[in-house]
């Protein structure tokens, strides 16, 4: 009986009106009501039956276990709030319940109508419809970008209930009259929200608290809008054109607004967010582990964010009785000025605090508007109202500081994938597809924003797009970064939460030793293929730096008002430092090295060119020293890196010196560092002596013209050909990574793959071909190796035009190896008309072989090699073409050239091949004429390898046909060829192209398309 009577009296809270509505309608008499709770199931199964609650991210595809937890905790939820108002309810509710939601319609049709009123003259709106429409706001996977955007103007103004009704509902809930309690109490709420009001008050032992009255009727009205939401869902979506998780966002929202009006899991989450961030960390860190680095910072402990006591004698459901805190509202600009407080202190404070909360954590206050929080005097926040808060776990928090890490630094494809890993988008989707939006998002440079409602913005279209999901607990932490922003932008109209935020997230990175976060830390600094990120590595040195000098430079207390949390851990920047080292020294960080060579080796020839020979050859100080010139910028940057971390190790000396010592004995470092000498003694082992040899061959052909520098001649020739042999970092390719690949014959005769790298060098100048094609009936294979020197022009020149010339060539079929000869004479000579304009000089060697039938021809200048395997045999099918063999040097010398040995046998000192394309100041001897070898193709022929000279200085012919006869997939045997060259120390680039010959493999019987 006494839960018939509170339910009348519940019922009676709301109005007068539902009151006697419900009686009429759904009540014959109060026996109806006694009905035990473990009946109540019927309202909640019936809903979830028909997916209400699911949370489901993307429709039919459930979420796991997180959905499972979400469900069940929605119906405990929803089956309490209705156990304790309901009987008999599953004649009430299938009888009246549809009648009973177009009668909450109707109220909330009145609200609607009244919001059409009031928005015009006072902006007032229904309490709940502003939390919810606030809170849809947040779900631009839900509803089309321009409804986002109008929800979150809405304002939660509003007005108070009546204070008798406050009064009445306290005594219900403690049990006790408000005069026993209370020694007075304010006649007025200080405050009034969308789900409950606050009353100043003073307990007979003095002591000032505040009072939250939660607003009567709200567990039953919000039951009611769910089911209106179900009945009208449908017809929402297709209005509202909203995608079809909408009643699953609603719910959670709803959800969300239970747990706000359950004041003792408020009180409960208040002593939890006390117990985690009431003492500021980063002063038991600054004056605790890194007061042992440097002894130059004065503890200062203070308290940073306050949170009222809860008294829980005073504390039930709806009631909620708490510390009075006095402080000054954030939007009081003359009161903040008055305590001399400062505007920026309290935003790093705030900022801080909620990052933690978000990245390190995974508690955080859902709702940190201006109206939650209020400065002390003493400069510290205190935070209220903990009714709605999230709990994230932490691979989500470490998802989000990949997103904002891939966010700043505009990697739209890294982004992609976060959000593949994070759920926001399913499995098997176009990940390419949602990256090019998000760059097309991006913008140029001066679009990307650094304020949330900014990135919200550009990504509003592209989650409505492609359909994101958002999982339950990340639309609460888009409200929550939302209200910072709007909160720190009271104090400061300028603040961007992004750009705030990116020093917070690097100093977690660095000081988080776990693998995840150490992951996120190199893919910041190392792209896939293993090259470094070096822009992005000198900005974060620079800013370590910069924490560093000012630390060291500033007082103590201007340093510690100034810095605070921004500031970085020595020990964790040199923990983090010494596991990156450790990784590209590993194993799997092989192609970091690699990289790394490539770019030190780049960097020394750009400083040889442009500033020793530059000297030696007196070029004008003007031109070589202008900021606009690379070899500048590259120096500036060196000294700028430098210095930046001659500061960081001035603030820790002892503990960055035990770095180095560790490091220093670790035989893996010797061992790099002679690969570092080597690769640099190698590289310049060429390129000196080509420099100096091509001076002095100059200086033997025009005698005594040459030391007086004519107009037309002398210095300007020299000059481009040491350009062409110094220049190598400008003749990079746009892609310098591995490639690999393959393909099958039309008629399945043969298969063929090829891999390229750049090895050890500091540049690409290797091109390769592999083309199917038909001539005059016949399936034709087209397959070479280029080797370029001195840039990568003629080798590329040659990829492009040299099959194209030969299969256009009239004789192709009927005299295949004159129309080679042709097709060979005419690339080089139209590639020297194009090089007129050219003062560099640019050569290429060149091993191709034509498939015509039964037939392979081998045709090769230079040093590039063919080698087939016959019968199990290595067999060498083509020549290195070197000037100290005697034929070649007879041919020079006849023509008036000389060889004489630079480091190695030279054509006049400078090119250590005798044929090859280009080659322009020494086309008289070294021409473009190709050696041709006739093959038949019969069922002894096993396979081809064509490759540079990158893997014959390293592997032998009898060695290279071993290696790979077992491997049937011929890109894997190039492959193999290419690594086996790189792990031999080969110091050039690598390209290897195998072709194998099906006929005696059932060859005619394969499918498939070259």
């Amino acid at each position: 009986m006494n839960e018939e009577i509170d339910l009348e009296i519940a019922l009676h809270r709301d109005s007068a009106f539902n009151y006697d509505l419900w009686k009429c309608t759904t009540l014959r008499d109060l026996k109806d009501i006694g009905l035990a709770r473990r009946e109540v199931i019927w309202f909640p199964s019936c809903l979830f039956q028909k997916n209400l609650f699911s949370t489901s991210v993307h429709g039919e595809r459930p979420s796991g276990e997180y959905a499972r937890w979400r469900k069940e905790s929605l119906e405990s939820e929803f089956g309490i709030t209705l156990g304790a108002y309901s009987s008999k309810s599953a004649s009430i509710f299938s009888r009246f319940g549809p009648f009973l939601a177009f009668y909450r319609a109707a109220i909330i049709s009145f609200h609607v109508l009244k919001l059409a009123i009031w928005q015009i003259f006072v902006h007032d709106i229904n309490k709940r419809a502003v939390t919810l429409g606030q809170a849809l706001s947040t779900r631009p996977d839900v509803l089309p970008p321009v409804y986002c955007q109008e929800l979150s103007k809405l304002q939660d103004q509003i007005p108070p209930f009546a204070t008798d009704v406050a009064m009445r509902s306290i005594e219900t809930q403690l049990g006790v009259k408000v005069s026993e309690v209370f020694a007075d109490i304010s006649p007025k709420p200080i405050a009034a929200a969308s789900l409950g009001q606050v009353y100043k008050a003073h307990l007979h032992s003095g002591e000032l608290v505040a009072v939250k009255v939660q607003r009567p009727g709200m567990p039953l009205s919000l039951t009611l809008d769910a089911v209106l939401f179900q009945m009208i869902g449908g017809q929402l979506k297709r209005f509202a054109k909203a995608r079809k998780d909408l009643l699953v966002a609603v719910n959670e929202m709803v959800r969300h607004m239970f747990d706000e009006i359950d004041y003792i899991l408020e009180g409960k989450n208040a002593e939890r967010f006390a117990s985690l961030y009431s003492i500021c960390p980063y002063d038991q860190q600054k004056h605790g582990k890194k007061a042992s680095v440097a002894n130059n910072v004065k503890t200062n402990k203070h308290n940073c964010i306050k949170v009222p006591k809860i008294y829980w004698d005073l504390t039930c459901k709806c009631v909620l009785t708490m510390e009075w805190i006095d402080g000054i509202k954030l939007t009081d600009e003359i009161g903040l000025k008055r305590a001399s407080l400062n505007r920026r202190k309290l935003i790093d404070e705030g900022l801080y605090c909620s990052l933690r909360q978000l990245l390190e954590v995974g508690f955080f206050h859902a709702d940190p508007h201006p109206g939650n929080l209020v400065a002390m005097a003493d400069g510290s926040l205190a935070y209220f109202d903990f009714g709605m808060m999230g709990d994230i776990p932490r691979h989500f928090r470490v998802g989000l500081i990949q997103v904002l890490v891939h966010y700043v630094n505009r990697d739209s494809l890294g982004l992609a994938n976060d959000f593949l890993s994070l759920g926001f988008i399913p499995e098997g989707f176009d990940i390419q597809a949602v990256s090019d939006a998000l760059q097309a998002s991006f913008g140029d440079g001066t679009r990307q924003s650094q304020d949330f409602q900014g990135v919200m913005d550009q990504l509003y279209d592209v989650m409505y797009e492609f359909n994101f999901s958002l999982p339950p607990d990340y639309a609460l932490v888009i409200r929550a970064l939302g209200s910072l922003e709007g909160t720190a932008k009271v104090l400061d109209p300028n603040f961007k939460v992004i750009e705030s935020s990116y020093p917070f997230v690097i100093g977690r990175l660095l000081a988080d030793p776990n693998p995840d976060m150490r992951k996120i830390l190199r893919q910041l600094l190392i792209r896939n293929n293993g090259s470094i990120r070096w822009n992005r590595l000198e900005r974060l040195i620079a800013a370590i730096s910069e924490q560093a000098s000012e630390e060291i430079t500033n007082s103590e207390e201007n340093f510690s008002q100034r810095l605070g949390w921004k500031s970085f851990d020595m020990r964790a920047v040199v923990a983090a430092t010494e596991d990156l080292l450790l990784f590209i020294l590993s194993e799997k960080g092989q192609m970091v090295r690699v990289f790394l060579l490539r770019d030190i080796i780049r960097a020394a020839d750009t400083f040889v060119h442009d500033e020793v020979f530059g000297c030696i050859l007196e070029k004008k100080n003007e031109a070589r020293l202008t900021p606009e010139t690379e070899v500048c910028a590259m120096l500036t940057r060196v000294v700028n890196g430098f210095r930046s971390l001659h500061q960081s190790v001035k603030l820790a000396r002892e503990v960055w010196i035990a770095m180095f010592v560790r490091m220093a004995v670790k035989p893996e470092v010797y061992k790099f560092s002679f690969d570092i000498v080597s690769a640099l003694l190698t590289h310049f082992s060429h390129k000196v002596p080509e420099a100096s040899w091509s001076s002095r061959k100059l200086a033997f052909s025009y005698g005594d013209a040459y030391y007086l520098t004519p107009p037309n001649f002398g210095m300007n020739e020299t000059m481009g050909y040491l350009n062409s042999v110094l220049s190598s970092s400008s003749q990079v390719h746009a892609d310098d990574s591995p490639a690999s690949g393959g393909g099958l014959s039309q008629n399945g005769k043969f298969s063929y793959g090829y891999a390229s790298s750049p090895g050890k060098r500091s540049s690409m100048e290797d091109f390769y071909e592999t083309r199917i094609d038909g001539v005059e009936g016949e399936i034709v294979g087209l397959f070479g190796v280029f080797d370029g020197h001195g840039g990568a022009r003629a080798a590329e020149y040659v990829k492009h035009n040299l099959f194209n010339n030969l299969i256009r060539h009239p004789k192709f079929i009927s005299d295949t190896k004159s129309a080679i000869a042709d097709a060979y004479s005419h690339t080089d000579s139209e590639f020297l008309k194009s090089e007129n304009n050219q003062n560099r000089d640019a050569g290429s060697t060149a091993s191709t072989a034509i498939l015509v039938g039964d037939r392979l021809l081998v045709a090769n200048v230079g040093d590039s090699r063919a080698v087939i395997c016959r019968g199990g045999n290595a067999i060498a099918v083509s020549r290195d073409h070197k000037p100290d063999q005697t034929d070649e040097r007879q041919r020079i010398e006849d023509a008036g050239g000389f060889v004489m040995w630079a480091g190695t046998w030279r054509v006049g000192g400078v090119l250590a091949v005798s044929r090859a394309f280009g080659d322009r100041l020494l086309k008289q001897y070294v021409v473009a004429d190709p050696e041709i070898q006739e093959e038949v193709i019969d069922s002894s022929l096993e396979f081809l390898i064509l490759a540079s000279d990158g893997l014959w200085d390293v592997v032998t012919n009898e060695e290279a046909v071993a290696m790979i006869k077992p491997i049937q997939d011929p890109e894997e045997a190039a492959k193999r060829l290419m690594q086996e060259a790189y792990q031999r120390g080969s110091a050039d680039n690598i390209t290897c192209v195998v072709v194998r010959f099906l006929a005696n493999q059932g060859g005619s019987s394969f499918p498939g398309s070259a």
